[in-house]
């Protein structure tokens, strides 16, 4: 319960859009968000550089003696190693003084304007912005970022430090909180690209990506759901039945994710509940695809005799693995979040957990492929589970590689990346699976049929008759299934 109350009280992620109170006596240095910055195009600039506004006030005391920053990544060490017991305003802005304008003290900054006093006068523009055409319609101030080569990290710091008669850093004597509200953008807020402007760059083209990757799991799920009229007697194997539960539920994560963040691109922020459990249906969908892939190597639907009890056993044993993704996961999301982004799993501080338990399943899947190969009798089927366990294999072990890969990727491309090929590797994964199951699939005479689905085909008979039933039906619809040529989507 009180898992559930801490991410109901998180009602954003990464936002872009911040509000608060900065209380000053208790909280000198407060850093607000990062957001990184998209290169600058001379023959587009609106479009492309980045944009800072909002407002900050004071409900009483409007003296402006407290600094607002923009730092980019290069000039924020000195920020990020501060804290209250080593405050300390001439060591702290040293490092920045000469980027900085002032028109008093300060009037050779390097690279424009990245202050403004605050809070500002209510109602108005602050002290010190100078070009008020410039500012954006309903705020007090507007910073212009240009990023002329590459992207950039720029960080947003409140800092209780301010400029005396002698022009050194001294600490400011506020006492009365400042309240802000400040909004990022990649472009012009007005004329932008409203796909794009609200995300930091790292962020950027995602929502194009999830949109995709909707589309796609959202067609297989059709297709598999088609299977059912292919089906001789119109109703799913256990085993098609599974496979389409794992397709839904990366449809509803993908929906969900779809829609949380088409409202992040349009206010700039989203909630975190959605998210949160859009990663976890996530973690699940993958979990029973583990699940899927280890029964079938232990021999469960190859054979005419229904689950046996070692398919009880993996199912035991899986369970105890999925708690423990699940809970790593939880525990990741919750209390080692707040200093990432929530897509970016390399830099996630339980990484390796839950790549090693991925990797020891992926053990244990080949370990029961190769006990279910020794008791194979037909030649057949043993060439079929050589190639299956093969090709499945990589699926679960490929995450090691794309670890790899990722730590070699720019920051700004890695999440990208890894949504990407980790959407692309389930898709291919499930894709292969609706083509193997499906009823008049080349496939379909490696398994066996669902037994416990056609029992019900004999109501009111006893057990004995009604395993006799049973065998019967297996052997007509093996004969038909060997009579009947097989075309994969027939």
């Amino acid at each position: 319960m009180r898992l559930l109350f801490l991410l109901i009280l998180v009602s954003a992620v990464h936002s872009r859009r911040s509000w608060g109170t900065w209380k000053v006596s208790d909280e000198k240095l407060k850093i607000i968000t990062t957001f990184g910055v998209q290169p600058f195009n001379k023959i587009e600039p609106e479009l492309t550089r980045g944009f800072l506004f909002g407002n900050a006030t004071a409900k009483t005391d409007e003296k402006s003696d407290v600094a607002l920053l923009v730092i980019p990544e290069t000039r924020f060490h000195s920020f990020r190693h501060s804290d209250f017991w080593q405050f300390s305003c001439p060591a702290l802005m040293e490092n920045i003084s000469g980027i900085l304008f002032e028109p008093r003290c300060l009037r050779n900054g390097r690279r424009g304007d990245h202050m403004r006093w605050i809070p500002c006068p209510k109602g108005k523009y602050c002290i010190d912005e100078d070009k008020p055409s410039q500012v954006i319609k309903g705020s007090q101030f507007t910073f212009r970022i240009d990023e002329p080569y590459v992207p950039e990290y720029w960080h947003i710091i409140l800092v209780a430090c301010r400029l005396d008669e002698n022009c050194s850093w001294v600490e400011s004597e506020r006492l009365e909180p400042i309240e802000y509200d400040i909004t990022l953008t990649n472009g012009h807020p007005v004329y932008g690209n409203w796909l794009t402007n609200q995300f930091s760059f790292e962020e950027q083209n995602i929502l194009e990506v999830i949109f995709l990757g909707f589309v796609c799991f959202g067609m297989l799920s059709i297709v598999q759901g088609r299977s059912q009229v292919k089906s001789k007697y119109h109703i799913l194997h256990l085993r098609s039945r599974l496979l389409l539960w794992i397709i839904n539920l990366e449809v509803l994560r993908l929906g969900i994710q779809l829609f949380n963040m088409s409202i992040y691109a349009l206010h700039g922020s989203a909630f975190s509940i959605l998210n949160y459990f859009a990663e976890l249906i996530r973690n699940l969908s993958v979990c029973l695809l583990c699940l899927l892939l280890l029964l079938l190597s232990s021999g469960w639907s190859l054979r005419k005799t229904g689950v046996s009890i070692k398919g009880y056993y993996v199912f035991n044993v899986w369970l105890i693995f999925s708690f423990a993704h699940l809970l790593v996961f939880t525990y990741d999301y919750v209390f080692m979040e707040a200093g990432r982004n929530y897509f970016d799993f390399v830099d996630s501080k339980v990484l390796h957990v839950i790549v090693g338990l991925r990797l020891v399943q992926g053990i244990w899947f080949l370990v029961e492929m190769k006990r279910t190969l020794r008791i194979e009798t037909s030649r057949d089927r043993s060439n079929f589970l050589v190639h299956f366990g093969a090709a499945y294999m990589v699926w679960f072990t490929y995450y090691i590689l794309l670890v790899l890969v990722s730590m070699a990727v720019s920051e700004f491309w890695r999440i990208k990346f890894v949504i990407s090929v980790t959407t692309f590797a389930n898709f291919v994964a499930l894709a292969c699976l609706v083509h193997i199951f499906w009823p008049t699939s080349s496939y379909r005479k490696f398994f066996s049929s669902d037994l416990m689905v056609h029992r019900t085909l004999s109501n009111g008979s006893s057990g004995a008759e009604n395993d006799e039933y049973d065998m019967l039906i297996a052997v007509a619809m093996n004969s038909d299934d060997e009579d009947t040529p097989h075309t994969p989507f027939h």
